[in-house]
């Protein structure tokens, strides 16, 4: 299936969501015997241990999450924008609640990521107030209904139930869909996240959902597909299970035991996954 996407009340934005920026790297990677570079190596070393080395990069680069809290910016408006503006200072406070922060806490913080106070004008403390608002009705349907219909395509949705009310921070909400398992035709289980204000809540749904034949079957063979950097690489595999275009499932590859993920590509074709 598509990847987690992000709805928000007034625009959509789609795009796989992935836990970071994978970088191609040249050089030697440690624990591995051979070096690689940005270009194809010599045919001689065989596709399987190309395909493995591959695998390693893609997961080899920590994710990148942005840290969500009270940030400068909030203290002294003036610095909005600025690297030093965006230091989190502080934990957010709670839904329709308030946090103080104190001079001390944005040195401490300050410090911590390697900035100066100098010539910054610090209030000895500053009370931070986060409003709350109020998801229900048809407004939270719609907005369910929009996130899950992007996220199971080429399935369409047929019903949708789940919470009738949902409490939040002010500002923008955004909507991300995790689906736990392959999609399919008839019931389902879904979660989505529900996000605004520094704060969030996962909402377990039930949907139905009709779904065209897959294009892979479970058992098939199929081409498994790494690319880094402009290094791509292919072998056979072998299909555990069944997926639509765009969606993840089980392989297992004749140089491992264990299964690895892939994205299906078309009916022959499927994208490895770290």
């Amino acid at each position: 299936m598509t990847a987690p996407m992000v709805c928000r009340r007034d625009r959509r934005r789609l795009g796989t969501r992935s836990p970071g920026n994978h970088r191609a790297y040249g050089g030697r990677h440690p624990g591995m015997n051979h070096a690689y570079s940005s270009v194809m190596p010599s045919p001689r070393l065989p596709i399987a241990a190309l395909l493995l080395s591959l695998m390693l990069l893609l997961g080899s680069t920590p994710a990148a999450f942005a840290d969500s809290g009270i940030t400068l910016a909030e203290i002294i408006p003036a610095l909005a924008g600025s690297e030093v503006g965006a230091v989190v200072v502080a934990p957010e406070p709670p839904v329709g609640a308030s946090r103080t922060v104190r001079r001390r806490q944005i040195l401490r913080a300050l410090r911590a990521a390697g900035h100066s106070a100098q010539g910054l004008k610090i209030p000895r403390a500053t009370r931070i107030e986060r409003g709350v608002q109020s998801l229900a009705g048809e407004e939270l349907e719609a907005l369910l209904r929009a996130a899950v219909a992007d996220a199971v395509d080429p399935c369409e949705l047929e019903a949708l139930r789940g919470p009738s009310q949902v409490r939040l921070g002010d500002g923008e909400v955004e909507a991300e869909v995790d689906a736990r398992e392959p999609l399919r035709a008839g019931s389902m289980g879904l979660v989505v996240e529900l996000s605004a204000g520094g704060h969030s809540q996962r909402l377990p749904l039930r949907v139905t959902l009709s779904c065209p034949p897959p294009l892979v079957e479970a058992g098939a063979r199929v081409r498994a597909v790494a690319v880094v950097g402009n290094v791509r690489a292919s072998t056979t595999a072998e299909a555990r299970q069944s997926g639509r275009r765009g969606e993840v499932i089980k392989l297992r590859l004749p140089s491992r035991r264990s299964l690895m993920r892939g994205r299906v590509l078309d009916a022959n074709t499927v994208e490895l996954l770290p």
